[in-house]
């Protein structure tokens, strides 16, 4: 099922939108956090979410904590409406993010505990990506700001036309008026 879904989330998303969907993706995989409890449980704390979920213990993971999209389903509607607010995304778009997002973090989750905690996470790789964030958002936003500009322009020229066309027609209408006094 999971095939058939990225499969159908590859066809809907272009190559330089999937790059950027990538980045977003790494940029929440970084903003993951994993670590222990007292009880040597191996807990996890999503970039989405205010709590911290069981995902494993003892240098293994756990099938029945198991970092998946299905088990998480519960964060879908927040995870969304970040998407929609910090990078825009449409439906689709946070589809695919929340699919890969769960593949980096089960990866990670799994080397945390082969580790068996020892991972520690770059603050300065977590940086590099919020500022890359930041400059594509800002993008954009100049973007959009163009486009609408663009659109004041041509219905500045169209009220233009429109009114020029009314006061040719105003000069027909008067100078017939005038022929036939």
């Amino acid at each position: 099922m999971k095939n058939i879904i990225r499969k159908i989330l590859k066809e809907e998303v272009s190559e330089k939108q999937e790059k950027y969907l990538d980045n977003i993706v790494e940029h929440l995989v970084n903003r993951t956090k994993y670590d222990t409890d007292h009880h040597n449980v191996y807990i996890i704390k999503f970039p989405f979410s205010d709590t911290w979920d069981v995902f494993g213990s003892h240098g293994k993971t756990s099938d029945i904590y198991d970092i998946s999209p299905k088990r998480f389903e519960n964060y879908r509607w927040n995870f969304d409406q970040k998407m929609i607010e910090v990078f825009d995304l449409i439906e689709h778009e946070a589809d695919y993010v929340w699919e890969k997002y769960f593949e980096g973090a089960r990866f990670f989750g799994n080397e945390y505990a082969k580790s068996d905690g020892l991972i520690n996470e770059s603050t300065n790789k977590q940086k590099k990506y919020l500022e890359f964030f930041i400059k594509e958002k800002e993008k954009i936003l100049q973007l959009k700001a163009q486009q609408e500009k663009s659109k004041e322009i041509e219905q500045i020229k169209e009220e233009f036309l429109q009114k020029t066309f009314i006061d040719k027609d105003k000069e027909k209408k008067l100078k017939e008026l005038k022929k036939n006094r």
